[in-house]
């Protein structure tokens, strides 16, 4: 018994969906296992000029994964896991950045200094705790520090990206921001 019949296809001309064919593929590179794709992000970062350990690829492909689509957006959600922002997005300072802020980066940066140790779940405990406790606003922080530390607003978790940093980095990052952000 034959599964295809051809009396069963419509008359209509068919139609190719691009969205469809970015969901296809979107599940298609969710369902490859994490190991399979080194050599693929091990290439999109080495094009621009980054080397990566297995180590930080079986950190950093289950971050990145969920947000690409296709393996070229690779570097594009990665980037500011191994580069410190050039400039800070004008229009995310104009809407986040306030005269208070520094203040509070600061405090932050230099509380950050004690957190042991410097993982996901330690830094996002202790950022919140921090948080409650001075009763900032979590939006207000947050959206501050991601600026501080990509430049922008975009990119996965801050808590992960905190971690795959290290301390010193995100601190440097926050002290070159807080420096560089005048309003």
């Amino acid at each position: 018994m034959a599964v295809f019949q051809l009396e069963k296809v419509g008359r209509s001309g068919s139609r190719f969906d691009p969205e469809k064919s970015k969901w296809f593929n979107h599940q298609h590179i969710q369902r490859i296992p994490d190991r399979e794709l080194y050599p693929a992000f091990r290439e999109a970062l080495g094009n621009n000029g980054v080397e990566c350990s297995d180590d930080q690829l079986q950190i950093l492909i289950p971050i990145i994964k969920p947000r690409i689509t296709f393996l070229h957006e690779v570097w594009e959600q990665a980037w500011f896991f191994f580069r410190a922002p050039e400039s800070y997005d004008p229009s995310v300072i104009k809407k986040r950045w306030k005269a208070d802020t520094p203040e509070k980066m600061e405090q932050l940066a230099g509380a950050l200094e004690s957190c042991e140790p410097f993982t996901a779940e330690s830094v996002e405990t202790f950022v919140k705790g921090m948080i409650a406790e001075m009763e900032w606003g979590m939006g207000a922080i947050m959206n501050a520090w991601r600026l501080l530390i990509v430049g922008a607003a975009i990119g996965p978790g801050l808590f992960d990206l905190a971690a795959f940093l290290g301390k010193e980095e995100v601190i440097a990052r926050m002290k070159k921001g807080i420096d560089h952000i005048k309003i």
